[in-house]
């Protein structure tokens, strides 16, 4: 019997899955899972992902329809008594928060250090990163005046980086964010290195390599509809947002992408990442590893 929630296998016989864990801290619990899941089949890997939630979210996820789905799933504590191979943190609707004000910062916290041994990689997303560079190494996020939304092209800094691996010098993501990091911030951070920034949104992707720490402030899991979906959302909210940049065909926002063009960007982001933390070595619970050999 599984033991979580929407746990999912995309593994042919006979081959081991790779296990990745989601700490899901979006209130949409069932929409992420799926981008997740997505974003992941892309690497052409088997791998089984399995999801968690903090035991103590914030109010928008109670509140949310999809609360009933995350009480079914197991918390933090089950997730650091695991052995994942990778981990991934995605984002949270915390608005402009400062870090010591969101309730599940210190279960965070937790999750981040005990990532640093026993966890090949882990990629956090959009929020999760900044979290994970001001947990680390103490940088504070800017915040912006306005949104960052819609598909930007950042610039590669390292095209001989491993994560960089057939990515073009100018490759597109999906930016959905309020705050932003700029490659100058982290220039005095020893240890944090810059693969690849945007003149405009910032800090697109970095790597903290002693923390075992990607960051991704941008979303490559996005499907071709949820830009759109974001907008349509922060209009009925009456936010009057600007239309996403390099997203709606002629500029209609009635006229999504079909298809999520920066996929064959996001398919490289992934293979990369998993590829290269599968040489990682980690520390596992003597329970673990018996359990693996009996």
């Amino acid at each position: 019997m599984r033991r979580h929630f929407l746990s999912l296998s995309s593994s042919p016989l006979g081959a081991a899955p790779l296990r990745v864990a989601l700490l899901n801290l979006m209130p949409a619990k069932r929409t992420a899972y799926r981008q997740i899941h997505g974003l992941l089949e892309l690497a052409g890997q088997p791998f089984e992902l399995s999801q968690y939630r903090v035991c103590q979210p914030e109010e928008a996820e109670l509140q949310h329809p999809d609360w009933h789905v995350a009480q079914a799933l197991p918390t933090t504590r089950a997730l650091m008594a695991s052995a994942p191979d990778f981990l991934i943190i995605n984002g949270a609707p915390v608005g402009q928060k400062r870090f010591e004000d969101v309730s599940f910062m210190p279960e965070l916290a937790a999750v981040y250090d005990w990532s640093r041994l026993h966890v090949r990689s882990t990629l956090n997303i959009c929020w999760a990163a900044v979290a994970a560079l001001h947990h680390f190494r103490g940088v504070t996020r800017q915040l912006a005046v306005h949104k960052f939304s819609g598909v930007y092209y950042p610039q590669v800094s390292d095209p001989h980086d491993a994560l960089m691996v057939q990515m073009p010098a100018h490759y597109p993501v999906p930016v959905s964010r309020y705050s932003f990091v700029t490659p100058d911030h982290l220039h005095d951070v020893r240890g944090v290195q810059v693969l690849s920034s945007d003149v405009h949104s910032g800090v697109a992707l970095a790597r903290d390599r002693a923390n075992r720490q990607i960051l991704s402030f941008n979303h490559p899991e996005y499907e071709a509809d949820t830009l759109a979906r974001e907008y349509q959302r922060d209009c009925a909210a009456g936010r009057h947002p600007d239309l996403p940049v390099n997203y709606f065909m002629q500029h209609d926002p009635r006229q999504a992408p079909a298809q999520p063009f920066w996929q064959q960007a996001a398919r490289s982001l992934v293979t990369n990442w998993l590829a290269e933390g599968q040489h990682v070595p980690v520390m596992r619970p003597r329970a673990v590893l018996l359990s693996r050999v009996s």
